[in-house]
């Protein structure tokens, strides 16, 4: 006979009491002393009728049921408490960030400088009885569009620069400044500077510094022996001084006092307020120094140069040169001979081309090193052609200035002293004896004085 098990049925207790807590996140049971306990069952079915289902705690209900919790209050079901949704946060997409200290941040037109991330919603929760408890959301991050920002148009929560500038991040809100002001001096303290808007200097620039903007410069105090690049114009209020290590270069014009040693390039023009000792200027514009006395050095402007004097009786010989065709005769030469060897490079690469792939063909492939030379050269034959057809643009462009009539004159209105180097248009002249309130102007290929 096949022996069949049995199972020892449940004790019978009494129907527990189910307490709901005020915010319904818990179920609550308490088992009186000396009362029948109840079974796993029947406290499921008072759960039940409780309308208690969910987070109902089996271990709970085990323990209960094995009488270990008579006179204990426990908990039976436990809801799930929702989760309060992330706040939104600024993403500052430039460095430094806001809070280091810096002279500056620098944001280029159209450049993105900081992302609005939006807050999270939060995670739901439930109650014991099955009931949906929304989160509290996150709060929305605020950042106020400033000057010379705005939304970027392929992204409403990103904000972009419209200006080149320094970025000045506050609490919330964002400006771009095109224009920064040093209340000092630049130097081993501040460091270089390459800047993307337009520097104002309350003092003086030292010597060995580097600085660079996309904009203008003013400089209210002097310039040592620097290197300064500018887009635009430059003004010095006091002078640009040194042994000589000095360079500025200015897209725009130069504006400035007294220069001694140093080297300024203008791509307009040049204004020189008192003297030059032993300076070289070059502009594509004018030189006006009507009050000016240029001892020794080099002036070329591509326009017309006015000076007080020009020269000294210390000895002092200075170069002046004007009007574009000594520059492009200059030029002229150096760029034919680069068209040519341009042209030679072509037919050099492209016979070495010929041979790497004829040889590729033949093995089958080629090594590692003859595999990057093939790939050097069909860089360069692509290449040359753009290089060749721009040299030949600028010959072409030099070679129809040069028919062009530049009436251009160098003016002294005091005295040009002797052994003064004059150039006009590439006639040159030394002059032999000092000559005042004159007027130079290049005719026929020859130089020719007159009166102011």
């Amino acid at each position: 006979m096949r022996e069949e098990a049995l199972m020892e049925p449940e004790k019978a207790g009494t129907a527990p009491a189910i307490r709901i807590a005020a915010d319904r996140m818990q179920a609550i049971v308490i088992i009186d002393a000396g009362v029948p306990v109840p079974s796993v069952r029947e406290l499921r079915e008072a759960l039940e009728v409780a309308g208690v289902n969910t987070g109902i705690l089996s271990e709970a209900l085990e323990n209960i049921a094995a009488g270990t919790a008579a006179g204990v209050m426990v908990v039976v079901a436990s809801g799930t408490v929702p989760v309060k949704g992330e706040d939104g946060w600024i993403e500052w997409l430039f460095a430094p960030k806001p809070g280091i200290k810096a002279m500056y941040r620098n944001a280029a037109p159209g450049q993105r400088i900081a992302v609005v991330h939006p807050p999270s919603a939060g995670t739901p929760g439930m109650s014991v009885q099955g009931e949906v408890l929304p989160p509290v959301p996150g709060k929305p991050a605020h950042l106020r569009k400033g000057s010379n920002t705005s939304v970027d148009s392929a992204d409403p929560d990103a904000v972009v620069a419209t200006a080149g500038g320094n970025i000045v991040a506050g609490e919330g809100s964002v400006d771009v400044q095109p224009v920064l002001t040093v209340n000092g001096q630049i130097d081993y303290g501040t460091g270089n500077v390459d800047f993307a808007g337009s520097l104002v200097v309350n003092g003086d620039i030292r010597g060995d510094i580097t600085v660079r903007v996309k904009g203008s410069l003013t400089v209210h105090g002097n310039v040592e022996d620097a290197e300064i690049e500018a887009g635009e114009d430059v003004t010095i209020t006091k002078g640009f001084v040194g042994r000589g290590k000095g360079r500025l270069a200015a897209g725009g014009s130069v504006t400035l006092l007294h220069l001694l040693n140093q080297t300024v390039t203008a791509g307009k023009d040049v204004h020189l307020g008192r003297e030059s000792v032993n300076g070289t200027v070059d502009a594509k514009g004018i030189i006006d120094a009507p009050r000016a006395v240029i001892a020794g050095g080099v002036l070329h402007a591509d326009g017309g140069i006015v000076v007080n004097t020009i020269g000294s009786t210390d000895g002092l010989q200075a170069k002046i040169r004007a009007g574009k065709r000594g520059r492009i005769l200059e030029r002229l030469p150096s760029a034919e001979r680069e068209l040519k060897q341009a042209e030679e490079q072509t037919a050099e690469v492209k016979e070495a081309v010929y041979r790497l792939v004829r040889m590729q063909i033949d093995a089958g492939s080629l090594d590692a090193e003859k595999q990057n030379s093939l790939r050097k050269l069909q860089a360069a034959q692509k290449a040359l052609p753009q290089r060749i057809a721009a040299i030949k643009a600028e010959l072409a462009g030099l070679k129809d200035s040069l028919k062009k009539n530049q009436d251009v004159t160098v003016k002294v209105c005091e005295t040009v002293f002797e052994n003064t180097k004059l150039e006009i248009n590439g006639a040159k002249k030394i002059i032999d004896a000092a000559l005042s309130g004159v007027t130079f102007r290049e005719r026929n290929g020859m130089i020719e004085v007159s009166s102011c």
